[in-house]
């Protein structure tokens, strides 16, 4: 995705970090189902233009077997990259960053995962998706600290299940960052406050 690449790159400009990102199983390059992978690309937007509350998902068992699947084989797939990430070099500090599908994969691995030194999640919240349950358990062992970012205005995550997440987080150091607008609206501004979250946990590079 472009604003991923182009936040990859500031890491590296601004901070002089190196940065490495993983598609989704079923996502970017690693689409086997171009037909159907269309079909949910215009469902979500679809959601998203019936505005807040307007579009609730409803997954049938294929589905939901398929989050959950989804999400399991994505946790895996970052622990094995950071195990090939010290393989090459002992001793790296890790941060993390990924908003909806990237907090859905990416809180419960950053909960299981003690080489995570600090987390950027968000446009995500607590609900009666598929694996809520497990998400939550998840959200409740989380330590490392954790900046939460969220739309007011959100028409895929509630305000209230955005909030109730942020409640859940066990993080002894967690800030909530809340924008009005859309999912897909958070301001680019708020790169600045992702950069100085990793520099205040990782610190500069050696």
């Amino acid at each position: 995705m472009p604003n991923v690449l182009a936040l990859a790159r500031r890491f590296v400009r601004h901070l002089g970090y190196s940065a490495v990102a993983l598609d989704a199983p079923g996502h970017g390059d690693r689409i086997t189902d171009p037909e159907e992978a269309e079909r949910r690309r215009r469902a979500l937007q679809d959601r998203i233009a019936a505005g807040p509350g307007g579009g609730e998902r409803v997954l049938g068992p294929e589905e939901a077997s398929e989050w959950v699947e989804r999400t399991t084989k994505g946790v895996a797939e970052w622990k094995a990259l950071l195990d090939e990430l010290d393989a090459q070099r002992a001793g790296m500090r890790y941060g993390y960053w990924g908003v909806s599908m990237g907090t859905a994969i990416g809180l419960p691995f950053v909960a299981e995962e003690p080489r995570v030194a600090a987390a950027v999640l968000g446009l995500a919240g607590l609900g009666n998706r598929p694996g809520s349950e497990r998400f939550e358990s998840s959200a409740r062992s989380l330590r490392a600290p954790v900046l939460l970012v969220l739309q007011w205005n959100d028409e895929l995550v509630g305000q209230q299940e955005g909030l109730a997440l942020f409640d859940a987080i066990g993080s002894s150091e967690k800030t909530a960052h809340i924008h009005p607008g859309g999912h897909v609206e958070t301001p680019l501004f708020e790169r600045d406050a992702y950069e100085a979250f990793f520099l205040r946990h990782l610190g500069p590079v050696d």
